[in-house]
């Protein structure tokens, strides 16, 4: 493992540097994130994230597999290794029981030219998604269900955020992502014959009776709105919802109609002829 720079002050600027990046203007333009434990930091490696520093803090290490990522981390190429004192680790940590391993990764800006789809790919398209830890949840439902991508729309939180990354279970490094306008996702569909699927309450079809076999989008908006008129005014837009059968609970949370609707998806187009 190369001989790695001491960190000691609190003060010093890149510690300052990091705490700026719990906030999303600071991420957008610095292009970076941090990725911060060892599970997500072991998925960033494996999904080929863009990792540029390493931050360590022994004092926090409970068993061999930190120093072994910590080495691996470190002899990536163009990677700078940094060894940090407790105080100056808390300031730059976003957890309450930090584990000591911390990294700097550069932001993926993949555009929907980007994707690679067969021919009949199941795509979840997130249009306005409110809350880190809901966006975090809804990836890792799509890597779970084997989706084959996510597109995020019109974004209203960061895909980068510490809370979307560590909810995300660190499927946000193994999931293809793309961002892009409303106008840009309908017509990256009508070219590729992918059919659209809202889910929402308003529908007439339960999603038992909606057709999700061959090339799909899943839409999804946020849970205080749902989706924007540009979608539900689309005829080309089918609909579908959950059926409730709760005496209050008339809804449920995003990310849990996301999992059942992907994994009815799943379900259809494995039984298809």
């Amino acid at each position: 493992m190369p001989s790695l720079v001491e960190i000691c002050s609190p003060q010093n600027p890149r510690v300052k540097d990091l705490a700026r990046l719990k906030e999303g203007k600071h991420r957008r333009r610095a292009g970076c994130y941090v990725v911060e434990g060892l599970r997500e930091l072991e998925r960033a490696v494996a999904g080929g994230a863009d990792i540029r520093a390493l931050y360590t803090c022994e004092d926090y290490w409970t068993g061999p597999d930190y120093a072994l990522l910590a080495a691996r981390v470190a002899e990536l190429p163009g990677v700078e290794s940094f060894r940090m004192a407790i105080p100056a680790y808390e300031k730059a940590s976003n957890r309450e029981n930090p584990d000591g391993l911390l990294a700097v990764a550069a932001m993926r800006k993949s555009g929907l030219a980007d994707l690679k789809l067969g021919d009949t790919p199941l795509i979840m398209l997130i249009e306005h998604v409110e809350k880190p830890g809901n966006l975090g949840t809804l990836l890792r439902s799509a890597d779970a269900a084997g989706a084959d991508a996510v597109i995020v729309t019109d974004p209203v939180t960061d895909l980068y955020s510490p809370q979307a990354i560590r909810a995300s279970q660190g499927s946000i490094f193994a999931m293809q992502t793309a961002f892009a306008d409303n106008a840009q996702a309908k017509a990256f569909f009508r070219e590729r014959g992918i059919r659209a699927v809202a889910a929402t309450p308003d529908a007439d079809k339960t999603l038992w009776e909606a057709d999700m076999r061959g090339a799909l989008a899943l839409l999804l908006g946020s849970e205080a709105e749902g989706l924007s008129s540009f979608w539900m005014d689309d005829p080309g837009t089918m609909r579908a919802k959950i059926p409730m059968s709760g005496r209050s609970a008339d809804s449920l949370n995003v990310s849990a109609a996301a999992a059942i609707f992907l994994f009815e998806a799943v379900r259809q187009r494995s039984t298809a002829c």
